[in-house]
């Protein structure tokens, strides 16, 4: 997942270039609801205006995966939600190792709010400054505000879709 945000390179039109920071998630979920579907995996990458990563440091408070620059965490679903996906969503995330890594996870998904959004405030100093951005920016934040609202109440409530704009190498 953070592979995806790392290659995403879009120019920042003139419009959106602020001082806020830009906060970039990625959701992968169980399904297409975010009142009926849960989160399995969330990702996030901080950046300035120029989308170079701001780097992160050492969660004081809990172990956490920490990547050189983001934030990656797998959450756990028992078997039961597990077995409640679609083919396509059971295909995609059996593929990807995305199940097996989720039934094993030890994280819940009020403990990732709390990591992801320390992870957040590292960079976002003051609530309402930052900017989510991403692939499908909508349905990530209508999971947000119904899995992790502390965290979505957190963000700006403008963000940037990245795909109306044009990807750069």
């Amino acid at each position: 997942m953070l592979e995806r945000l790392r290659l995403v390179r879009v120019r920042v039109p003139r419009l959106h270039r602020s001082t806020a920071s830009l906060v970039w998630v990625d959701c992968e979920t169980t399904g297409l609801s975010p009142r009926n579907d849960h989160m399995l995996q969330v990702a996030a990458l901080v950046t300035d205006n120029d989308l170079n990563p701001l780097h992160n440091v050492r969660f004081p408070s809990s172990p956490v995966l920490i990547v050189q620059d983001g934030f990656q965490e797998t959450i756990y679903q028992p078997p039961q939600v597990l077995a409640q996906m679609d083919s396509w969503c059971t295909a995609q995330h059996t593929g990807s190792g995305l199940v097996a890594a989720a039934q094993n996870s030890t994280h819940t998904v009020e403990q990732t709010e709390m990591r992801l959004l320390e992870y957040v405030q590292q960079y976002v100093t003051s609530p309402k400054k930052g900017l989510l951005c991403g692939y499908s920016v909508h349905f990530d934040r209508a999971f947000l505000e119904v899995h992790m609202p502390r965290f979505a109440a957190y963000l700006s409530h403008r963000s940037i879709g990245a795909r109306i704009y044009p990807i750069h190498p």
